[in-house]
């Protein structure tokens, strides 16, 4: 392709100069940080990792489909969503630790699904 022709495409595009590494976040009354990550394994919604007090990665959250995870309170998650005809819910998750299931990530901890009570 002519250099001048890909010239003209490129100032065409509407390209990002870069891409965001998170897609949002919020802290805990524990101190500890909730960062959902851009990357998002199929059939789920989001993926939180989270980062302890002295800021050293803990464990990674799979969020189900249809709910962003808002608050957590030591193994209590809090999030909302949107039935069907897109009234609003709050729902309540509590996070366990997988037995033998899910993805283990050694360098970072177990990764931990929430389980609504």
């Amino acid at each position: 392709m002519p250099g001048d022709l890909r010239d003209a495409v490129d100032d065409g595009l509407l390209l990002p100069e870069y891409f965001a590494p998170i897609r949002s976040f919020f802290l805990t009354h524990g101190g500890r940080v909730w960062i959902q990550e851009t990357v998002t394994p199929e059939g789920y919604d989001g993926q939180w990792l989270v980062i302890g007090r002295e800021g050293e990665p803990e464990y990674r959250v799979l969020a189900p489909s249809g709910v962003t995870f808002r608050a957590a309170y030591e193994n209590r998650l809090w999030g909302t969503g949107f039935t069907e005809l897109d009234v609003p819910y709050i729902v309540l998750h509590e996070l366990v630790q997988p037995d033998g299931c899910g993805v283990q990530l050694a360098a970072i901890g177990p990764a931990y699904q929430p389980r609504s009570p």
